[in-house]
């Protein structure tokens, strides 16, 4: 019976969340924004005894891609961003809207979600979203940054993620997890609050 495991590392100044995924301990693991503390990532996946070989960058911020160094040169991890994202760190690959990568048995569904930035994507995993700075509890993302833009923003919430099933786990960039359902009933700025 596999179980799988998503660890989430609060990492960095902003305690941006990154996750650790795999589909069961001893396999490949999937990271997807490290921010930050390599060392406490590292140490996660240590304790499922996990060998981390793909990275992801919802987006090119900082606080979402500061330890990919680290992290790369501690396993030989490749990064993959959205092509909007390119500029911001130097992946080994880019991501398309729609396309789905495959780490150690886990399909990852990708979705682009413009708005945060231009590239921002939301990754699909076993039926949970990873929403990057997109929507958060209760709250978006800013959109007060050079490339976000709120109009696009709430076009993405609306197209992308408020058409999942209710029940979908969304795991935001920073701050507690909360479900589709729950943010379509309470969240402020998507219920008319614009």
């Amino acid at each position: 019976e596999t179980r799988l495991i998503i660890e989430t590392i609060p990492v960095g100044s902003l305690q941006t969340n990154c996750y650790l995924i795999a589909a069961k301990a001893g396999g490949d693991a999937l990271v997807i924004d490290p921010g930050g503390d390599a060392e406490k990532i590292l140490s996660a996946a240590a304790k499922h005894d996990l060998k981390i070989v793909t990275i992801i960058n919802t987006h090119g911020h900082w606080d979402h891609i500061g330890a990919n160094p680290a992290l790369v040169k501690a396993t030989g991890a490749k990064v993959f961003v959205h092509a909007g994202e390119e500029f911001s760190t130097r992946p080994d690959g880019v991501l398309t809207d729609g396309e789905t990568i495959e780490v150690g048995g886990l399909e990852i569904k990708v979705i682009h979600t413009p708005g945060h930035t231009p590239g921002s994507s939301s990754f699909l995993v076993a039926g949970d979203l990873f929403s990057g700075d997109l929507i958060f509890y209760e709250s978006v993302g800013r959109t007060d940054l050079p490339g976000s833009d709120e109009g696009k923003l709430h076009e993405s919430i609306d197209s992308k993620v408020l058409t999942l099933p209710d029940k979908t786990n969304i795991f935001p960039g920073h701050g507690p997890k909360t479900s589709v359902g729950w943010e379509r009933e309470h969240n402020p700025y998507i219920m008319g609050g614009r």
